[in-house]
Parts: C-alpha cells; structure tokens; sequence
C-alpha cells in the first residue's frame, strides 16, 4: 500500500496545483483530462477497499466456526483441539483488526478523492468511491430513524439526510447496528466511519470525536401520562431514560437518580409509563414528542429549560477530510432548502 501511496498523494498534489483558485475551477478553467489519474486512483482505492471488506467478511465466518469448535472440543475435554481451534480464532481476530484498519485508510483516501475532485468541478460516481459504514443505534430513535436498513423498510428524518448526502458526494452507504453504549467504540477503533443515529453534540463527546455541523436542534423535553398535571417536575417522581444520554445525565444531576429506571429501548420506556411503572420519562424533544403522540394515554408535558442542544453526524477524530465533504453537503442541503423541508415532513422542527 506504501506505493500505492506516493502515486495517490502524487495525483492529488498534480491536481490541486491545476485547481488554482476554487472558484475559476468551478467555471470551467480545469480541462477535463486533469482528474484522470485521480479517478484512476479511485478505481483501484475502490477495488482495494473490496478486497478487504471480503477479506474480513471471510475472517468473521472463520472466527464464528473456530469459536464453535473451540466450545464444543471444551465439552468434550480434547484440550488440544480447543487450544488448535483457539489459536486459529485469535489469528481470525488479527485479520478482522487489520483489515479495519486498512479499509479505515482506505476510506478515507476515497473521501479525498471525491473532496478535491468536487473541488475541480468534477462529478464522481458512486462506484468509484465506494461505501461509508454508517453506525446506527440498534434501538432505532423514532422519527429520526425507524425499521431496519435489512427489512429494506428503513426511512425516517435522518435517513433521507444520509440518502441526499451520499447521492451528493457520490459514496454508497452501509450500516452497522450496535447498542449506543458500544457504538463510540466502534467509530474510534475504525469499525465504521460516522455515526448518525440522534447524536447530541456534548463537549464530553466532542473530546474524542469530530462532530459535524449540527442538522436539528432540540432540547430535553418530559412525556407524562394524559392528565398528570405536574408539569416537568421530577422531584419525588419516578423517571426513566435512555442509557449513556444526556436524559440520563439530566435525571442524575437533578435529584432523580434514586428512582431512575435505565433502558435501551425507546419503546420499553414509553411501554413502562404507560403502564404505570414509571412516572416520566425524560427524551430529546423530537423523538418524546412523536411517542407523545403515537402511544394512547401519553401527553407532552413540556421541555427542559437550559437544555438547548443539537443532532450532528459523528466522525473519528482528525478525520477532516470525511468531515469537510459531509459539511459541505449538508451546508447546500441547508441552503437550497432541503433540510427544512425534511424537518417539517418527519415533525422534528424545534418550536
């Protein structure tokens, strides 16, 4: 890859200095056959980048087979073919983390590929960029994400987001479910490249990742049953929320830890109180107010003061180049009226 290293940074350098100033690139100053060796370079960062993914596809398979073999040689008592099928699971791992780590690099050549291409004027098609591994939260923050991209029924506001940025910066989009408490992780270690799944922009997070412009804001917000006319007190009620959120921060820096029920699900809290099993439950704005709405016998009960806050889309830290390309996608999305309109349709617009 070393190699193939210098000749990309060669292309990219060859075409910045034809580039010049971005805005006589746009009108047209670039001759078309500039961008070639770049686009060349694409195609082979995209075929490297399957190999890969194949690669540690292969490896994972093998790493579930060993592991089975390695437990069932346990029941047995063969000690040597457990130790045999370990050792192959452990190499199988080394694979998987390599492989990650160079489809992390792989990615994101690919990303400034397309960013000084963009810049040149020039349109890059999906192919040649290959994917990008959008984590998601496996408990789906309705309306903002609902169903499963496997059902092929995955929609909501920050799906059409993610489908109108890979349609303009010209990349494919896969994803990878995994529990909020396990997903940071995955982005930091490389397993996918951003995570766009109700992120709220916080300075604990933005201390080990990059966050994007923020598309949404919001605030806390309070869901009680129909006719508690409490209001957003939390005193002396029992409060639940979702695991490693700033809801969960909120209810502990309030004095509502002692009787705070924690969840993964959405669906479960929402479930509990309107089974009586808890009195509030404390959410983003957006996503409390659409359950407010869809489950009989809840009511908005109002927001949180001094809870202002924003969604953005996560990226590992220092990873400008993904970073400056999502912005200026979204920046175009802002100003040619895209996102407003998606606001409005999915109800998410702060009031």
């Amino acid at each position: 890859m070393a190699e193939f290293a210098k000749r990309f940074e060669a292309a990219v350098s060859n075409l910045k200095g034809k580039i010049g100033q971005p805005g006589k690139a746009r009108s047209g100053d670039v001759p078309p056959n500039a961008t070639e060796d770049l686009r060349r370079a694409a195609a082979e960062l995209e075929a490297d980048l399957s190999r890969v993914l194949e690669q540690s596809t292969r490896a994972t398979a093998r790493a579930g087979e060993c592991e089975t073999r390695a437990m069932e040689a346990i029941r047995k008592g063969d000690d040597d073919s457990a130790r045999l099928a370990l050792r192959e699971y452990q190499e199988c791992l080394d694979t998987i983390q390599k492989s990650d780590v160079d489809a992390g690099v792989l990615r994101t050549m690919l990303a400034e590929c397309a960013a000084v291409l963009d810049e040149a004027g020039q349109q890059v098609v999906a192919s040649a960029l290959g994917e990008l591994i959008v984590g998601i939260d496996d408990a789906p923050p309705v309306p903002l994400q609902e169903g499963s991209p496997e059902s092929g029924n995955f929609r909501g506001y920050e799906v059409d987001i993610l489908n109108d940025i890979a349609q303009r910066i010209g990349m494919r989009l896969r994803y990878r479910r995994a529990l909020w408490s396990t997903i940071v992780p995955e982005l930091e270690h490389g397993t996918i490249d951003v995570i766009c799944s109700a992120a709220t922009v916080t300075s604990e997070r933005a201390a080990i990742v990059d966050f994007c412009t923020p598309h949404l804001q919001l605030t806390l917000a309070v869901v009680t049953r129909a006719g508690d006319d409490a209001g957003t007190t939390l005193t002396g009620r029992r409060v639940g929320a979702r695991a490693g959120t700033t809801a969960e921060a909120y209810a502990r820096s309030h004095d509502a830890s002692e009787a705070l029920l924690l969840s993964e699900s959405n669906e479960d809290l929402y479930s509990a109180l309107a089974a009586g099993s808890i009195d509030v439950v404390i959410d983003d704005s957006p996503i409390a107010a659409h359950f407010a709405r869809a489950v009989a016998g809840l009511q908005f009960a109002g927001r949180l003061p001094g809870t202002e806050a924003a969604y953005a889309i996560m990226v590992r830290k220092g990873n400008t180049v993904l970073r400056s390309a999502l912005n200026g996608a979204l920046a175009s999305m802002e100003a040619d009226g895209t996102l407003d309109a998606l606001r409005e349709h999915w109800r998410v617009a702060a009031t």
